[in-house]
């Protein structure tokens, strides 16, 4: 389990990697304040989900990133039935998408418009 203070941590580092202010990535991720960005950092707030994916995209890295332990595996069991299977495979999916290279990406999307188009 990743703590608030993890989180916190991760979010100061990439923000100073990328020589961005508080107020900077405040702006860019869409927050009203930059005192929530200073309260996420110290570990005194755990950002909600659509913080974090915010953060994420103003950063330019996956939330796995963010709310992920270093060196853990994020998996997902195979899929048995219904609706439920669908959401785990479209989970796995985007896993290993975040995996690709470009260049292996946009094959990737080559050959899915491809089956897409004979399916129509």
């Amino acid at each position: 389990m990743v703590s608030g203070a993890d989180i916190g941590g991760r979010i100061r580092a990439l923000r100073l990697e990328r020589g961005m202010t508080q107020r900077q990535l405040a702006d860019r991720s869409g927050l009203s304040e930059a005192t929530v960005i200073g309260r996420i950092e110290r570990g005194e707030q755990v950002p909600r989900l659509n913080t974090a994916v915010a953060l994420a995209r103003a950063l330019s890295v996956h939330l796995n990133e963010l709310v992920v332990a270093p060196g853990a595996e994020v998996t997902a069991p195979m899929p048995s039935s219904g609706a439920a299977d669908r959401l785990q495979l479209e989970r796995r999916a985007q896993v290993l998408v975040r995996k690709l290279n470009d260049a292996r990406l946009h094959h990737l999307v080559g050959l899915l418009e491809a089956e897409r188009s004979s399916e129509a």
